[in-house]
Protein backbone atom coordinates (compact mmCIF):
# COMPACT_ATOMS: atom_id res chain seq x y z
CA UNK A 1 0.00 0.00 0.00
CA UNK A 2 3.19 2.61 0.80
CA UNK A 3 4.32 1.67 -2.63
CA UNK A 4 1.16 2.59 -5.14
CA UNK A 5 0.61 5.73 -2.51
CA UNK A 6 4.64 7.07 -3.06
CA UNK A 7 3.69 6.20 -6.94
CA UNK A 8 0.27 8.43 -6.56
CA UNK A 9 1.88 10.99 -4.91
CA UNK A 10 4.68 11.23 -7.47
CA UNK A 11 2.81 11.39 -10.36
CA UNK A 12 0.40 13.83 -8.74
CA UNK A 13 2.79 16.40 -7.28
CA UNK A 14 4.18 16.09 -10.73
CA UNK A 15 1.25 17.16 -12.32
CA UNK A 16 1.13 19.98 -9.51
CA UNK A 17 4.24 21.38 -9.96
CA UNK A 18 3.99 21.42 -13.74
CA UNK A 19 0.52 23.38 -13.78
CA UNK A 20 2.23 25.75 -10.52
CA UNK A 21 5.38 26.50 -12.99
CA UNK A 22 3.08 26.63 -16.21
CA UNK A 23 0.09 28.67 -15.24
CA UNK A 24 0.98 29.88 -11.71
CA UNK A 25 -1.93 28.33 -10.49
CA UNK A 26 -3.19 24.61 -9.19
CA UNK A 27 -6.44 22.32 -9.90
CA UNK A 28 -8.29 22.55 -6.35
CA UNK A 29 -8.57 18.39 -5.94
CA UNK A 30 -5.08 17.90 -6.41
CA UNK A 31 -4.12 19.39 -3.02
CA UNK A 32 -6.71 16.76 -1.24
CA UNK A 33 -5.76 14.19 -3.58
CA UNK A 34 -1.96 14.73 -2.17
CA UNK A 35 -2.50 14.87 1.51
CA UNK A 36 -5.26 11.63 0.98
CA UNK A 37 -1.64 10.10 -0.74
CA UNK A 38 0.45 11.20 1.79
CA UNK A 39 -1.40 9.85 4.63
CA UNK A 40 -2.49 6.08 3.09
CA UNK A 41 1.24 6.07 3.20
CA UNK A 42 1.17 7.17 6.48
CA UNK A 43 -1.43 5.24 7.95
CA UNK A 44 0.22 1.98 8.41
CA UNK A 45 3.39 3.79 10.30
CA UNK A 46 1.71 6.23 12.76
CA UNK A 47 -1.58 6.44 14.70
CA UNK A 48 -4.85 8.25 14.04
CA UNK A 49 -4.13 10.37 17.45
CA UNK A 50 -0.37 10.73 15.99
CA UNK A 51 -1.51 12.09 12.73
CA UNK A 52 -4.01 14.58 14.74
CA UNK A 53 -1.26 15.61 16.82
CA UNK A 54 1.20 16.28 14.08
CA UNK A 55 -1.46 18.48 12.20
CA UNK A 56 -2.44 20.39 15.11
CA UNK A 57 1.09 21.51 15.56
CA UNK A 58 2.12 21.91 12.17
CA UNK A 59 -1.43 23.99 11.60
CA UNK A 60 -0.02 26.02 14.53
CA UNK A 61 3.16 26.66 12.81
CA UNK A 62 1.75 27.83 9.83
CA UNK A 63 -1.09 29.61 11.93
CA UNK A 64 1.88 31.90 13.55
CA UNK A 65 3.85 32.23 10.76
CA UNK A 66 1.17 33.34 8.42
CA UNK A 67 0.14 36.14 11.25
CA UNK A 68 3.37 37.61 11.50
CA UNK A 69 3.81 37.61 8.05
CA UNK A 70 0.40 39.14 7.59
CA UNK A 71 1.16 41.63 10.40
CA UNK A 72 4.62 42.37 9.07
CA UNK A 73 3.10 43.38 5.61
CA UNK A 74 0.74 45.28 7.15
CA UNK A 75 2.84 47.72 9.52
CA UNK A 76 5.32 48.15 6.60
CA UNK A 77 1.97 49.34 4.02
CA UNK A 78 0.99 51.44 7.33
CA UNK A 79 -2.72 49.56 6.43
CA UNK A 80 -4.35 45.50 6.75
CA UNK A 81 -3.44 43.77 3.60
CA UNK A 82 -4.83 40.53 2.53
CA UNK A 83 -1.74 38.51 2.09
CA UNK A 84 -3.78 35.42 0.40
CA UNK A 85 -2.89 35.82 -3.39
CA UNK A 86 -0.60 38.91 -2.80
CA UNK A 87 1.85 37.57 -0.87
CA UNK A 88 1.62 34.28 -1.11
CA UNK A 89 -0.98 32.01 -2.97
CA UNK A 90 -4.12 30.53 -2.06
CA UNK A 91 -3.12 26.94 -3.67
CA UNK A 92 0.50 27.40 -1.49
CA UNK A 93 -1.33 27.84 1.62
CA UNK A 94 -3.57 24.62 0.70
CA UNK A 95 -0.74 22.63 -0.35
CA UNK A 96 0.94 22.53 3.43
CA UNK A 97 -2.10 22.49 4.89
CA UNK A 98 -2.77 19.14 3.01
CA UNK A 99 0.77 18.11 4.19
CA UNK A 100 0.54 19.05 7.81
CA UNK A 101 -0.43 15.07 9.01
CA UNK A 102 1.77 13.65 7.10
CA UNK A 103 4.80 15.36 8.82
CA UNK A 104 5.69 15.30 11.79
CA UNK A 105 6.57 18.53 13.80
CA UNK A 106 10.38 18.62 13.15
CA UNK A 107 10.13 17.43 9.82
CA UNK A 108 7.75 19.96 8.40
CA UNK A 109 9.80 22.43 9.87
CA UNK A 110 12.56 21.64 8.30
CA UNK A 111 10.67 20.86 4.66
CA UNK A 112 9.03 24.17 4.92
CA UNK A 113 12.15 25.96 6.15
CA UNK A 114 14.77 24.30 3.38
CA UNK A 115 11.51 24.10 0.34
CA UNK A 116 11.58 27.76 1.15
CA UNK A 117 15.03 28.32 1.04
CA UNK A 118 15.30 26.22 -2.37
CA UNK A 119 12.22 28.09 -3.78
CA UNK A 120 13.87 31.55 -2.90
CA UNK A 121 17.27 30.04 -4.08
CA UNK A 122 15.49 28.55 -7.70
CA UNK A 123 13.89 32.10 -8.27
CA UNK A 124 17.05 34.53 -7.66
CA UNK A 125 18.61 31.90 -10.41
CA UNK A 126 16.28 31.51 -12.73
CA UNK A 127 15.63 35.49 -13.10
CA UNK A 128 18.97 35.99 -13.35
CA UNK A 129 19.00 34.11 -16.16
CA UNK A 130 15.82 34.83 -17.83
CA UNK A 131 14.16 37.53 -20.02
CA UNK A 132 10.47 36.86 -18.65
CA UNK A 133 10.63 38.44 -15.47
CA UNK A 134 7.22 36.88 -13.42
CA UNK A 135 6.71 38.23 -10.38
CA UNK A 136 4.83 35.26 -8.53
CA UNK A 137 6.73 32.37 -7.38
CA UNK A 138 5.50 28.83 -7.65
CA UNK A 139 6.01 27.99 -3.96
CA UNK A 140 3.98 25.15 -4.24
CA UNK A 141 5.08 23.82 -7.83
CA UNK A 142 8.98 24.16 -6.24
CA UNK A 143 8.13 22.45 -2.96
CA UNK A 144 7.05 19.43 -5.11
CA UNK A 145 10.77 18.88 -5.88
CA UNK A 146 11.82 17.56 -2.63
CA UNK A 147 8.65 15.83 -2.34
CA UNK A 148 9.38 13.79 -5.01
CA UNK A 149 12.47 13.35 -3.68
CA UNK A 150 10.98 11.87 -0.34
CA UNK A 151 8.97 9.82 -2.13
CA UNK A 152 11.59 8.33 -4.35
CA UNK A 153 13.91 7.80 -1.08
CA UNK A 154 10.54 6.40 0.95
CA UNK A 155 9.71 3.55 -2.22
CA UNK A 156 13.57 2.45 -1.72
CA UNK A 157 13.63 2.55 1.86
CA UNK A 158 11.01 3.94 4.23
CA UNK A 159 13.31 4.15 7.10
CA UNK A 160 15.89 6.36 5.30
CA UNK A 161 13.52 9.39 5.69
CA UNK A 162 10.77 8.69 7.83
CA UNK A 163 8.25 11.65 7.67
CA UNK A 164 6.21 11.02 10.62
CA UNK A 165 8.74 10.50 13.17
CA UNK A 166 12.05 12.80 14.34
CA UNK A 167 14.35 10.14 15.27
CA UNK A 168 16.05 10.53 11.78
CA UNK A 169 16.91 14.15 11.88
CA UNK A 170 18.43 13.54 15.27
CA UNK A 171 20.63 10.97 14.26
CA UNK A 172 21.58 12.31 10.86
CA UNK A 173 22.61 15.94 13.72
CA UNK A 174 24.36 13.35 15.99
CA UNK A 175 26.60 11.85 13.44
Amino acid sequence: MELAGNIVSMFLIGLMSWQDFKTRSITAWLLPAIGVCFLIGEISCVSGDVLLSNSMINCSLLAVQFFLLWMWISARHKKWINIVDTQIGLGDILLLVCLTPAFSPVNFFLFYTLGAIFALATTLVFRRFSIARDARIPLAGLLGVPLMVVCVLRMFDARVIDITNDGWVIQFILI
